[in-house]
């Protein structure tokens, strides 16, 4: 007699690892078109000479300030840190999925 249960259980099975599978395979697939993509990045910004617009590419210097070492001031150092935790922003989740 076929177990309904047993029988669910498996395809729920199938299919995860059929969707590792995929994740793997695009993962792998993704890895060497980024690898491709920072080549031709590089070879792009050394013929380009600096900012340019032209064959459908903008290249564009931006720049940035440095973020400011709020640990090394010594007052900031001195709050309690009760009090900063009201100045912090929510906080946030997500999934990491990698391959082992």
């Amino acid at each position: 007699m076929i177990n309904l249960q047993e029988h669910i259980e498996k395809a729920e099975r199938e299919d995860y690892k059929d969707a590792c599978e995929r994740w793997k395979a695009a993962h792998q697939l993704l890895k060497e078109i980024e690898a491709e993509e920072k080549k031709a990045r590089a070879e792009l910004l050394k013929l380009a000479g600096g900012e340019r617009m032209e064959h459908g590419v903008k290249i564009m210097l931006v720049k940035r300030v440095g973020s400011i070492e709020w640990t090394r001031i010594p007052e900031v150092n001195l709050l309690d840190k009760n009090y900063l935790e009201h100045y912090r922003k929510p906080g946030s989740e997500s999934f990491k999925v990698t391959p082992y």
